[in-house]
């Protein structure tokens, strides 16, 4: 037997309201066919019709009438179960440290904290900023209950749950030979100094070259201070896309590193012999549920 749709049942009852498919359709943000189409997989799944229509709009039938009555049932306690879970976590205290990699932060961690704390008023969450290698070691240590960065293979032991992707990038001198190509691989960079480069392997997505991790000549943190070095002639660099600033530097080239897999990954780390509490809990939930919406 099909499952009962509530979002459809909600849709019968705005029909019902409106007395007309165009009329719910414009409060519904819907097509009228989308509507139609609700409307017709309820009354399949109840195996009668719930709507007479006729000249001058549509009416419940009485099957019609009482699918909208437990509807509204529903949706009244629906509303109370929210404003008794809103009660639950609002009453609910304590402290979370998240240590976390730049790339995280750029690609928007504070702004999920920021709306994960709505929800939880009472939770105060410190961010700390750190090179991913430090980050699954403080998290390992228990100075961070919450870890967000590149997954290397420093993380054994930690639970991790994707989070959010973006590209690499190569930096490189303008007067660059590499500076006039579209596409780069890691053997392209081969030979050349690297002032900067994530602490993963980089893997062609053409050849399947490994890592460039052995020809790192400088270890810098701030991608301010990469670009830099790149720019005085200290060497290239990769990065990740979402720090290269929206107005690059005079004299800087940007091309895009070709990956294997095809997206730079940055995960939310845990360790799970260490109890973590209802917040801790829910927090890593909800980053880990950033990825899922970022797929849709």
């Amino acid at each position: 037997m099909a499952r009962i749709n509530l979002h459809s049942m909600q849709i019968l009852s705005a029909v019902s309201s409106a007395t007309s498919l165009a009329r719910a359709a414009t409060d519904l943000h819907m097509t009228p066919s989308a509507i139609s189409k609700r409307i017709a997989e309820l009354e399949a799944r109840f195996g009668t019709p719930l709507l007479s229509r006729h000249s001058t709009g549509v009416r419940l039938t009485p099957a019609g009438e009482i699918v909208v009555k437990y509807t509204d049932d529903l949706m009244g306690r629906v509303a109370e179960m929210s404003r008794e879970v809103a009660e639950l976590l609002s009453q609910q205290r304590g402290e979370i440290r998240i240590m976390s990699n730049t790339t995280a932060i750029l690609l928007g961690l504070l702004e999920d904290i920021t709306r994960f704390r709505v929800a939880h008023p009472g939770i105060r969450v410190m961010v700390l900023e750190g090179g991913s290698i430090e980050v699954a070691e403080a998290v390992k240590q228990n100075t961070a209950d919450i870890g967000v960065c590149v997954k290397t293979n420093r993380m054994s032991g930690l639970l991790s749950h994707p989070y959010r992707q973006t590209d690499l990038a190569v930096v490189v001198p303008l007067a660059h030979p590499l500076a006039s190509r579209l596409v780069l691989t890691s053997g392209d960079l081969a030979g050349y100094p690297i002032v900067w480069t994530p602490p993963i392997d980089i893997v062609d997505g053409a050849s399947g070259a490994s890592s460039l991790r052995g020809d790192v000549e400088l270890a810098v943190r701030s991608f301010d201070v990469v670009l830099r070095s790149v720019k005085e002639g200290a060497g290239i660099a990769v990065i990740p896309y979402v720090a290269v600033p929206g107005t690059l530097p005079t004299g800087l080239a940007i091309v895009r590193l070709d990956l294997q897999p095809a997206r730079f990954e940055v995960v939310v780390c845990h360790d799970p012999s260490i109890h973590s509490d209802a917040p801790k809990q829910q927090l890593i939930a909800w980053l880990a549920s950033r990825h899922e919406q970022n797929l849709e």
